[in-house]
């Protein structure tokens, strides 16, 4: 991965959520190395989410981690209109924040991934006029958060 030139700071911008996407089905036994670096070098507890069946269960936690993120695995569905098979990797919210520092300054570990058709399919910042409400230092957040 090239040296990221992205700097949000100076705009306000915050990195919001972000999806790592792995465009083959990876089997649990092969995402758990993975769940288990994000969660002793990023403290991420780890959720498993199988789309065709709706089953949900942890994949790798411990009790000093303080951000989620989820594992979604994608079956070709046509009945159900999936036509994307693949993993992706989500982290949402204040999940995003440490991965964007970790890629921003080098220090992610891309090779655990051992796949080529690795990419990031998603990337979201939002804004916010008033740094104060981040920090939780405004009374009223409605009044003092402004859209452009």
């Amino acid at each position: 991965m090239n040296k990221s030139q992205l700097r949000f700071q100076p705009e306000n911008f915050v990195v919001h959520y972000i999806t790592l996407n792995l465009r083959e089905t990876v089997e649990k036994k092969d995402l758990r190395p993975i769940a288990k670096y994000l969660s002793d070098h990023c403290n991420f507890n780890s959720t498993l989410f199988i789309e065709a069946t709706g089953l949900q269960e942890s994949l790798y936690s411990k009790p000093s981690n303080k951000d989620e993120i989820e594992f979604r695995i994608y079956y070709y569905n046509p009945k159900v209109k999936n036509f994307w098979e693949g993993t992706q990797i989500h982290f949402k919210g204040d999940s995003a924040i440490p991965l964007y520092e970790l890629i921003k300054t080098q220090k992610f570990q891309w090779d655990i991934f051992h796949m080529e058709k690795l990419n990031i399919g998603r990337f979201d910042v939002h804004y916010f006029l008033a740094e104060d409400f981040r920090n939780g230092s405004l009374s009223d957040p409605i009044s003092n958060f402004y859209f452009w």
